[in-house]
């Protein structure tokens, strides 16, 4: 079996979802041939798998343009074109593909043999913020989601609201939850009766949580906020005014975008307590959380907001502290309990980290094989 899967940006990226696509990609690798297509402004092969902390194995990288008149406009129009004119080269039975432009253009142009999976991460009409656009989006949607081959859902929450939203969907359905790896160089002897220091790794979009966080410190003494993201200088600056006005500056660091590589030594090494802030917002539903199964793995006590898909996941197994999402003073309470009980901190990393093995990538690559292997049968 060949399993493309079609990915029309640049790797690597300071976005989340290309861990998941190269840790998608690798783990598939181990039981049939992929071909990753992407956009042709990427890195070279070794920095791609340098900057992800991924071993050299059998995943072929394949760049595409996105871009004609020399370089000037770059579109997703230009990439399907492009990418058409690779595939006729190839045999493929399995196109893997999260974009919606992408996989309405590969569902209208495959061959009979050929099947169409879609990945679904959320629903498109409804979070895009353009009114006049979201009719057009909802018929594109109505396609792609009754014509595909197969639909995979990150969680359940998800596919149950996408039954809710659409009459016809593909009978094909699987749901894959994203996952992990678990570093070789975790410590497991971290000392959760010393903590002076607080991470949140992730975005700054508002739905994230950041300022609940940040506010929160106005309540916690003697504890230093480590905030490792980058958003456009704009977001930046606005978090900055926010630390700023509350006199926070002292108590919280900005260190700015870092490599995937370089995040997992953070939080295999230095780390103990990850926050995880998601406000309530309409992209609840829609999140997969991909910090929370890093943390889980790297040996983390973790406290989270409750929103439903981090419930999804936590399931009151005593590997997550929940607190109420969007209240500062809630969250700062938790926190202070977990660092003034070190005995339960270290409880919630060692659940997290027996819980993080049910979600581990290779877990993930076993289900899509499955499901790949159903829909050629």
């Amino acid at each position: 079996m060949n399993v493309a899967y079609i990915y029309p940006e640049k790797i690597p990226s300071t976005k989340a979802r290309t861990v998941s696509v190269m840790n998608s990609c690798c783990s598939l690798t181990q039981y049939t041939n992929v071909t990753l297509y992407v956009d042709a402004d990427s890195l070279p092969y070794d920095e791609i798998m340098k900057n992800y902390h991924l071993e050299h194995n059998n995943l072929i990288i394949r760049p595409v343009k996105k871009t004609i008149l020399f370089n000037r406009i770059t579109s997703n129009k230009f990439f399907n074109k492009n990418l058409l004119r690779t595939i006729k080269k190839e045999t493929i039975d399995i196109f893997f593909v999260r974009h919606l432009k992408t996989a309405e253009f590969l569902i209208r142009h495959k061959q009979a043999n050929q099947k169409i999976v879609f990945e679904c991460h959320e629903i498109f009409f409804q979070t895009t913020e353009s009114r006049k656009n979201r009719e057009r989006i909802k018929v594109m949607e109505d396609f792609v989601y009754m014509h595909a081959d197969g639909l995979v859902f990150i969680n359940q929450t998800i596919q149950q609201e996408f039954a809710r939203e659409f009459a016809n969907l593909a009978d094909h359905q699987i749901v894959s939850y994203l996952g992990s790896f678990p570093p070789s160089n975790i410590n497991l002897n971290k000392d959760f009766y010393n903590i002076d220091e607080l991470f949140y790794i992730g975005g700054f979009y508002k739905w994230k949580g950041i300022e609940t966080l940040i506010k929160s410190m106005q309540y916690i003494p003697n504890v230093i906020l480590n905030i490792i993201g980058s958003d456009s200088p704009e977001r930046v600056d606005e978090i900055n005014r926010l630390i700023t006005k509350l006199n926070l500056q002292e108590k919280i660091k900005l260190h700015g975008f870092l490599s995937n590589a370089q995040v997992k030594d953070i939080l295999s090494i230095s780390s103990k307590l990850v926050i995880i802030p998601n406000d309530n917002s309409m992209f609840d539903k829609f999140t997969s959380p991909l910090k929370l199964f890093e943390c889980m793995s790297t040996y983390n006590a973790i406290i989270a907001s409750d929103i439903v898909t981090i419930q999804e996941i936590s399931n009151n197994s005593g590997a997550v502290l929940l607190f109420k999402a969007g209240d500062e003073k809630d969250l700062a309470k938790k926190i202070d309990f977990a660092i003034q009980n070190p005995d339960f901190c270290e409880q919630l990393a060692k659940k997290a980290f027996e819980k993080s093995k049910l979600y581990s990538w290779d877990t993930r690559a076993g289900s899509l094989i499955k499901f790949f292997e159903l829909l050629i049968s």
